[in-house]
């Protein structure tokens, strides 16, 4: 035979073996894939039984509470355990498909049915006693009677076996929703073994019969698991089978499926793929060895990438965890020496679930993207480990794997929390500095001010008073430096007139700019926001400390103090201010280093201080930035360049609600009505009394949990009597509870709100606002906004005014409780020169026998009064419900120490050392 016909047909013999070798491993992977479905069906029917037991786990720590020591109270069973009895229902109804009733019973014979009646839909509970008791498990255990489980769980209480609960189950139920959808699947047949007598079960299909049935169960019993080929009725089946162990009670799980399919598909495409062959020999051969060719260099060079792509996993220097479908699937050398102790090779093929990680661990990324670095923490070998881990997902059209990825962070972590430690520490130390800088001080503020009584006119003790109030300032930036760095400043919240917060602190410097020669100008925008609600002491403290510096290193020219608003998105505002001067101006390394704490720029023997360093601080804690140019912008000489600071900070705007109330007929003061509303009426007699000095009437409802709606009916039968309701809020809870009742029965449309708060923790104002409250005030001696109020709500009043001898009372017992004797003699002579006469006491079981002998109007009492402090020593007053008012007199008024004051039962403070003014703001809020 010639060669151009035998090498032709050598040729197709050769292909189509070839062709036969292709479909035969087609087919073959084509079974492998089978095998995983099989695999991930019964790992998915795994987990479903294993959720129902788990849920079934929970049924004792949800009747331990019924089983008792002394047995169940059958009689009254579903009185006395409600709570338990609904959890059981609930329990009941979020388990119904596979719960057929439960059972619990006690050692006593005390038994407790619950189940659902399927006609009438109701729970029926059932309570008896069992004439034969029967003996507890003290192991979980399964029951078989015919179509029904019952899981058995033991009760403890304590180390004590006090009773069983018996979980029923119903297989066909949870045949139905644990196999039922695979049986839509196609050529899947879902299976179960139940114990050692029942064989092989088929949801829905019991005509069917397996003919590996026998050996499948016999090694299902040995706890072996595998696939197995064989014949169901006409069909050739791949079956895969496993068993699930359930409180030493077999189960196991079949699933086959038809391959014959399969097999006909293969045969069929062998068969067309010879007859095309021998069709076209020679063009099938050339394509084919082409086609072969390229394969397999093809081949070639992506078995040296996967080679060297392992390599580089396998090596490196951090470490890599994939998990594929929650199965964990591969792991580094890196990860598991990281890992050692939770996680080993052996975990590889494992569900994640199963897997035990370090704590913190678990948890990351839900999207194909790289997350955040997450921290996880653990000890182990007595010492701490520290993992930096980012976690990111990738899907395919088969599997979704997920990657982490992670280093040892230890040394860092460490570091870094020794670096905070140091900084706290520093902070700490700056502050308990800075507080025992005042006790000393406070003598000498003292002595100064009995020194400038007794000699007005000496220079040098006028030089002694301004150096220490220069000092106290220091000594309090020192103190607001700490708080900053330790994170103990947060803004406020407070509605203020940011205009009119400005203006103040530029009129304190009028007298001292006019001394000088400088003219001192105060330029507001026209568009401004004025009503914000923000942190006014502290936007106040940083244009101080700016003005003060252009005062004091201005010799000549103006000050220009500029204010501007832009009004941001969500309500917020950006204020920004400009203090431009025309002073002595500042090099360039002074500005490179000025808001530095460790260099300090010195020129011509003075330094800017670490008040400007506070003030940066302070406008970055409320969301601005602070920057300085010199020369100033308003500058004409070289030789005084000047300087220029702008800073901003973000507030949020305070629009008023826009309530259609009309107050503008109201001419005098007498025709104004005002309720207050607060669960202690003492404490709202300052208000009270100040109304009544402009011939306000006032009526005071004292408020409580019973007489909620006694409030309501008042407001609503006298809506037409008041113009202003005054919630003072002495216990911040119940304030804001009458505030939403009010709000609630759409009362708030009639007049006007004011809601006073004594404590202000952040959020409240905000908080108020929602509930159409039109004014918040933070409860304080100075009413001027009070005041404002009613100018701004009632424009046609004529004020009245009263002179101050008519106004003050002079017959007040005072009592000052001050152990000092230097700081006694000062309050004697500010409180004689306001005429009047004060009893001293030194300590406390002195004051409380004195006021037992005479009655005092008011106390003033030092908040560093022995034994104790007097923070103490006011709530000890309270408890023996003296109603006085009591002052605290206090060199330290930071936010914390105020709050402490209003908490312990006081009514407010003043400065130390005294000054004539604060005590008689004081004595005019409380004495008509």
């Amino acid at each position: 035979m010639k060669k151009y016909i035998v090498i032709p047909f050598g040729i197709c013999l050769f292909v189509i073996a070839l062709s036969g070798f292709f479909i035969y491993s087609g087919y073959t992977a084509g079974i492998d894939a089978k095998k995983e479905l099989l695999v991930s069906y019964v790992s998915n029917a795994r987990t479903q039984m294993g959720n129902i037991v788990m849920s079934g786990g929970n049924l004792s720590y949800i009747v331990k509470p019924i089983v008792g020591d002394k047995g169940i109270l059958a009689n009254d069973l579903s009185k006395l355990y409600a709570a338990n009895i609904s959890e059981l229902e609930n329990y009941y109804d979020a388990n119904n498909y596979f719960i057929k009733g439960i059972s619990i019973f006690d050692r006593y014979g005390n038994a407790f049915n619950i189940y659902r009646d399927n006609n009438e839909g109701t729970f029926i509970k059932d309570s008896y006693k069992s004439r034969i008791i029967n003996v507890l498990q003290s192991e979980e255990g399964i029951v078989v009677d015919k179509n029904t489980i019952s899981y058995i769980l033991p009760v403890f209480r304590g180390d004590t076996l006090a009773g069983n609960v018996a979980l029923n189950i119903n297989v066909d139920s949870v045949n139905t929703k644990v196999f039922r959808p695979y049986l839509d699947k196609g050529d899947i047949w879902p299976g179960m073994i139940l114990g050692h007598d029942d064989y092989l079960i088929y949801p829905l299909e019991d005509e069917l019969a397996l003919s590996q049935e026998k050996k499948i169960t016999e090694e299902i019993e040995k706890g072996q698991s595998g696939f197995s080929t064989g014949k169901m009725n006409s069909n050739k089946v791949l079956t895969y089978y496993e068993r699930l162990p359930v409180a030493g009670y077999l189960f196991g799980l079949i699933f086959s499926y038809n391959i014959s399919p399969d097999i006909s598909s293969a045969l069929t495409k062998f068969a067309i793929v010879c007859l095309i062959l021998l069709a076209l020999t020679g063009i099938a051969v050339y394509f084919l060895r082409r086609t072969v060719l390229r394969f397999q260099e093809e081949t070639g060079k992506r078995e040296q990438l996967l080679d060297f792509m392992s390599a580089a996993y396998r090596k490196a220097p951090a470490g890599i965890l994939v998990t594929r479908q929650n199965i964990l699937f591969s792991g580094n050398d890196c990860a598991f020496r990281l890992l050692k102790g939770f996680v080993t090779r052996s975990d590889i093929g494992k569900d994640i679930s199963a897997v035990t990680f370090p704590p913190g661990y678990s948890g990351g990324a839900d999207q194909d993207e790289f997350q955040e670095w997450t921290l996880c923490t653990f000890e182990r070998g007595g010492r701490e480990i520290c993992l930096g881990k980012k976690q990111m997902v990738v899907e395919e059209p088969t599997y979704k794997y997920t990657i982490d990825v992670f280093w040892d962070i230890s040394d860092m972590e460490r570091n870094r929390r020794d670096a905070i430690r140091s900084e706290i520490a520093k902070s700490e130390l700056l502050s308990r500095i800075s507080t025992d800088f005042k006790k000393p001080l406070d003598s000498i503020e003292n002595a100064a001010v009995l020194l400038m009584e007794k000699y007005p006119k000496e220079p040098n003790i006028a030089h002694i008073n301004e150096s220490t109030a220069n000092l106290s300032d220091l000594i309090d930036n020192v103190q607001d430096f700490a708080d900053i760095e330790a994170g103990r400043i947060v803004p406020d919240e407070i509605p203020f007139n940011v205009v009119n917060e400005l203006r103040n602190i530029t009129d304190m410097y009028n007298g001292e700019a006019k001394q000088k020669g400088i003219n001192l100008k105060v330029h507001i925008s026209s568009t401004a926001i004025r009503e914000v609600v923000g942190d006014p002491q502290r936007f106040g403290q940083v244009v101080d400390q700016l003005l003060s510096n252009a005062v004091k290193f201005t010799d000549e020219g103006e000050i220009r103090v500029s204010m501007e608003t832009t009004e941001l998105q969500d309500g917020k505002v950006m204020i920004k201010c400009s203090i431009e001067d025309t002073g002595r101006g500042m090099s360039k390394q002074k500005l490179k280093n000025l808001f530095s704490i460790d260099i300090r720029a010195k020129e011509e023997g003075e330094s800017i201080g670490l008040g400007i360093i506070v003030a940066k601080k302070l406008t970055g804690i409320m969301g601005g930035t602070i920057r300085v140019t010199s020369p100033s912008p308003i500058s004409t000489r070289p030789e005084a360049p000047g300087v220029q600071f702008s800073f901003t900070i973000q507030c949020h705007s305070d629009r008023q609600p826009g309530k259609k109330l009309d107050y503008s007929s109201v001419r005098s003061y007498d025709r104004i009505n005002v309720l207050i509303i607060s669960s202690d009426p003492h404490q709202v007699q300052y208000l009270s009394n100040h109304l009544s000095r402009k011939d306000i009437s006032t009526d005071i409802f004292v408020y409580n949990k019973e007489s909620s709606e006694l409030l309501i009916n008042k407001l609503i039968i006298d809506k037409d009597r008041y113009q202003i309701v005054v919630i003072e809020a002495a216990d911040i809870d119940i304030s804001f509870a009458v505030a939403e009742k009010i709000y609630l029965q759409d009362l708030t449309e009639q007049c006007m709100y004011v809601f006073i708060d004594p404590y202000h923790r952040k959020g409240n104002y905000l908080k108020a606002r929602s509930l159409r409250m039109d004014y918040y005030f933070v409860k304080s001696d100075d009413l001027s906004g009070f005041d404002a109020v009613l100018k701004d709500r009632f424009p046609g009043l004529s004020e009245k005014k009263k002179p101050d001898h008519e106004v003050l009372r002079k017959d007040i017992r005072i009592m000052i409780a001050e152990n000092n004797t230097l700081s006694q003699t000062v309050a004697h002579v500010v409180f004689k020169n306001l005429g009047y006469e004060v009893d001293f006491t030194g300590n406390a079981l002195e004051l409380i026998s004195e006021m037992n002998k005479k009655n005092y109007d008011i106390i003033f009492l030092d908040l560093k009064f022995p034994p104790s402090d007097g923070f103490q020593i006011a709530e000890v007053l309270r408890g023996k419900d003296y109603k006085l008012p009591i002052i605290a007199m206090t060199s330290t008024q930071t936010k914390e120490n105020l709050k402490n004051i209003s908490d312990s039962g006081m009514n407010g403070y003043v400065p130390k050392p005294l000054n004539p003014e604060s005590i008689k703001n004081v004595l005019l809020k409380w004495f008509v």
